[in-house]
């Protein structure tokens, strides 16, 4: 995959926005555009707002914490759950504006020069401070990457265990770390810092996250009978047993509400809306769901999908 990932980009054939995405990071410090004095900045105002203590720059210390610039600019709240419980657990640990953005976009981009550069500062943050854990946030390939490649893109070992933010909160459970208070209830219900008494986490938003996910779990479960909550057989382990899962797709005519016309015109004009709002650094437009994709799909279809040639020719044969 990631030597397909380099041919294209090599043919002149990669995807323009993940090009630029990779360009920023090394430009920049991120896709996001989320410079150093960027960092800095969302850290001192979740700090105000939410009265949490985001250690920046220590000179020394155990754990480096890393980010994702999309949490930090658009889900800054798990940035503030990360950083409560690594408090409340007695971790020494820190932010470094040296070395802060987890996802790699040279990596996914086939860029090998940017993807060995993103390793390089965050080692380089690493090594600076001590740090013998580099603990990366929930991201989708941004744990893959300096795990298990990140080695050989750098050319030598990794000076430190790299591992993933819900890894390291297992680990910090099985030493017995308190949890933070009200982030978790035991088997009657109660409220438990003990890690080890925890029957479930507490869900997002309280009661109302409790009511959000009780309907997807009727959605997608009851309504069409598949199963649901406990009764789903784990992902891992017991792999001679169906999950029994579900999808549910709703089909809703607007003529039974508002009318389609309206429904058209409010649509349009909530997107202009979303597109006339400022976008991130770097970027050019604020873009809807989909809306990429949509993009790619029409350029295909005025110049073609692109393919490997290998791909090309065993097609033709």
């Amino acid at each position: 995959m990631a030597a397909s990932r380099q041919a294209f980009t090599a043919a002149g054939l990669g995807p323009e926005d993940l090009l630029q995405a990779a360009e920023n990071a090394r430009d920049r410090g991120s896709p996001l555009g989320v410079t150093p004095d960027v960092l800095e900045d969302r850290a001192e105002w979740l700090e105000d707002d939410y009265e949490v203590d985001l250690p920046m720059d220590r000179e020394q210390a155990e754990v480096l914490l890393t980010v994702s610039s999309i949490e930090l600019m658009k889900y800054p709240k798990s940035i503030v759950a990360m950083a409560r419980l690594l408090n409340q657990a007695g971790v020494d640990w820190t932010f470094s504006t040296k070395g802060y953005e987890s996802t790699n976009f040279g990596f996914l981009s086939g860029r090998t020069d940017i993807a060995k550069l993103a390793i390089e500062r965050l080692v380089s943050a690493a090594e600076a401070i001590g740090a013998k854990t580099l603990v990366i946030p929930e991201c989708g390939h941004a744990y893959g990457v300096l795990r298990w490649s990140g080695a050989n893109i750098l050319g030598r070992p990794l000076p430190f265990d790299v591992v993933h933010i819900t890894e390291y909160l297992a680990a910090l459970k099985r030493e017995g770390k308190e949890l933070p208070p009200n982030a978790a209830v035991d088997k009657d219900g109660n409220p438990t810092t003990d890690p080890h008494k925890v029957a479930a986490l507490t869900p997002f938003g309280t009661h109302k996250g409790y009511g959000i996910a009780l309907v997807i779990d009727v959605l997608t479960g009851v309504l069409m009978g598949a199963e649901y909550g406990p009764h789903i057989t784990a992902m891992y382990g017991d792999y001679d047993k169906p999950r029994k899962l579900a999808s549910t797709m709703i089909a809703i005519d607007p003529d039974t509400y508002a009318g389609f016309d309206h429904f058209i015109d409010k649509m349009d004009a909530m997107v202009d809306d979303l597109h006339a709002q400022p976008p991130a650094p770097g970027f050019e437009q604020v873009l809807v769901p989909g809306e990429i994709e949509w993009q790619n799909e029409k350029y295909n279809r005025e110049h073609g999908v692109p393919v490997l040639e290998t791909i090309y020719q065993y097609l033709k044969s």
